[in-house]
């Protein structure tokens, strides 16, 4: 992975880099994206094709953009594509690159149907026109891993829930994988009240309430799409953005961490946003929801009602106590 290849040299003599795609263009050659790593970082790299000849050669359409992160690629006879950490960019023989910022940098997937460009995008998938203006397509995903057309639509993997569905330009449906009723990653239980657990899961974003005496289960809270979770609707209506643990209090409050934010479940089935934010910090408040956490991997509630917090990459647990003031327990940071 130190060393991009060599043009013009034999394909079997020559180091390849650091690679995450590989796509044939119009004209047989098998393209791919490489990057030049300096221990463990990429410094340089671009779109480089293997001919028919077996010969390294650069692909003339995106020599102008020297990419070092480049995910995926889609070389057509006209025009290519190229996804970049958070960006797609489109390249067309003597015109200037365009750019499109995209909502992540994670997922990967380029594939046309038609006019249509779709690219998958983490936990979206988008759609871009001729004009190069996108719009979501289908949502739902955890992870798009790969997008490629199939009998007139799409196969899309999704590898954060173990599922493949098909896409027909419209409508998205589940071809493999478990059902959409089975549980997926347990991260967390908890007791709620006589008799019951609540159990997270955090592959498809729900929560399952479990009898003890009788073993049934049924879906608490959580449509199963991946999203911010959604403030004052039920809770059978909200997303979860990866959520990983659970804490519930003596009054059957339940309290579910995604990521830097701490939700609440009231007894009444309300959801709101107890502590945290979606973006990350490291600050103790006396009001929680200007509190700041880095990755929230574990809750516990003590006897007197103070909630703990295990803050993971701050380094620290933190406790809120009953009147919602967040400090540090423990840790410098």
């Amino acid at each position: 992975g130190e060393e991009l290849p060599n043009v013009g040299t034999a394909a079997t003599a020559s180091p390849i880099g650091y690679t995450a795609s590989l796509k044939y263009d119009e004209n047989g050659n098998l393209c791919f994206p490489s990057t030049r790593m300096v221990k463990g970082i990429s410094v340089e790299g671009g779109i480089f094709c293997i001919n028919k000849s077996q010969t390294i050669i650069s692909n003339t359409t995106t020599a102008t953009q020297k990419f070092e992160k480049a995910k995926d690629i889609l070389i057509g006879e006209n025009e290519s594509y190229v996804t970049e950490l958070n960006k797609l960019y489109k390249f067309k023989q003597d015109k200037e690159t365009e750019v499109l910022t995209m909502q992540s940098g994670y997922g990967k997937g380029l594939a046309k149907l038609g006019n249509t460009l779709f690219v998958g995008n983490h936990t979206l998938l988008y759609a871009v026109d001729e004009n190069f203006n996108s719009k979501i397509a289908a949502s739902g995903f955890a992870n798009i891993s790969n997008v490629k057309p199939y009998h007139g639509g799409l196969l899309i993997t999704d590898s954060d829930q173990g599922v493949i569905y098909s896409f027909d330009g419209v409508n998205k449906t589940q071809l493999t994988g478990t059902s959409s009723n089975a549980i997926g990653a347990l991260t967390s239980v908890a007791q709620y009240g006589e008799g019951k657990l609540l159990i997270l899961d955090n592959q498809r974003q729900r929560i399952f309430i479990l009898d003890i005496a009788t073993g049934e289960s049924s879906v608490w809270a959580g449509t199963g799409e991946q999203g911010w979770a959604s403030i004052n609707v039920d809770k059978l209506n909200t997303k979860f953005y990866y959520p990983t643990t659970l804490a519930v209090d003596k009054n059957l409050n339940v309290f579910v961490s995604e990521q830097h934010r701490i939700m609440k479940i009231d007894a009444n089935g309300q959801v709101s946003r107890f502590a945290g934010h979606d973006s990350y910090g490291d600050v103790d408040d006396d009001n929680p929801e200007n509190a700041r956490f880095k990755s929230i991997a574990g809750m516990s509630f003590g006897a007197d009602g103070t909630l703990y917090v295990t803050d993971t990459y701050n380094h620290k647990v933190r406790k809120i106590s009953p009147t919602g003031k967040v400090t540090t327990l423990i840790g410098t940071g």
